[in-house]
């Protein structure tokens, strides 16, 4: 998610405002705060991904909604499919069932309600699926975005959840990963006519690297709090 310096410092401003009031941090419930204020030494770390994010919404039926897609997917995963045939499998099944309409804003109820995504939330529940079949995947992150990829023999896949005509085995140039971050929301042409593409490739994407699933739980903390106090809840921002 990007975000200009100066909304950024108006937000701050105001939610430091809004936090005077604040006594404490409510969390949704005993699991959450434990995962949050003691990560490491928690249960909820040995979680996958997606289901740390689930902790932190309160939507009933979160609580069936991963384990409904993953029963899906096992009748349709053969134990003999190679790493990269089961990926493509989960990847095309993503697209058709849970992925449905990207929004930058989008936050996990808006995934489990109604198949909004962004680039983080479907990372997540991307990640988290393969890792139930046993895939080794990597998580990335630049300043402006979130992939993942999984390893197959000696190749590593990149998966490009954002794109769902092209993002499997995703391979492409300065050019078209420019044009994906356009498509996604998180450049402007405008940004894009200003900077010129050589500038913004090392802004959004050459500054890769390599995330835990904790970071990006982290990242999804932040994108919530941005979200929240951008649509001037503050106090919900906070918690």
């Amino acid at each position: 998610m990007r975000c200009k310096c100066s909304f950024l410092l108006v937000l701050l401003f105001f939610l430091i405002r809004s936090l005077q009031a604040q006594p404490q941090i409510n969390y949704v419930s005993n699991a959450e705060q434990t995962l949050v204020e003691n990560y490491e030494n928690s249960e909820q770390k040995n979680l996958s991904s997606f289901k740390q994010f689930l902790l932190s919404t309160n939507f009933s039926k979160s609580d069936t909604f991963f384990e409904n897609h993953l029963s899906e997917l096992k009748d349709k995963i053969r134990d003999k499919d190679s790493h990269k045939k089961k990926t493509e499998t989960i990847f095309k099944y993503l697209h058709e069932n849970v992925l449905l309409q990207y929004n930058l804003n989008a936050l996990v109820p808006d995934l489990t309600e109604n198949q909004i995504y962004n680039c983080v939330t479907a990372t997540s529940i991307f990640v988290s699926i393969v890792e139930e079949f046993g895939i080794p995947y990597n998580i990335y992150e630049t300043p402006a975005h979130v992939y993942a990829s999984i390893n197959h023999r000696n190749e590593e896949i990149v998966v490009e959840l954002t794109n769902p005509k092209k993002g499997f085995d995703f391979k492409s140039d300065k050019e078209s990963l420019i044009q994906t971050l356009i498509d996604s929301k998180l450049i402007s042409r405008d940004e894009l006519a200003e900077k010129g593409a050589e500038q913004l490739y090392r802004e959004s994407i050459a500054k890769t690297k390599s995330i835990t699933k904790k970071q990006l739980l982290a990242i999804q903390y932040h994108n919530e709090a941005l979200i929240k106090a951008s649509n001037y809840q503050y106090t919900d921002a906070y918690n």
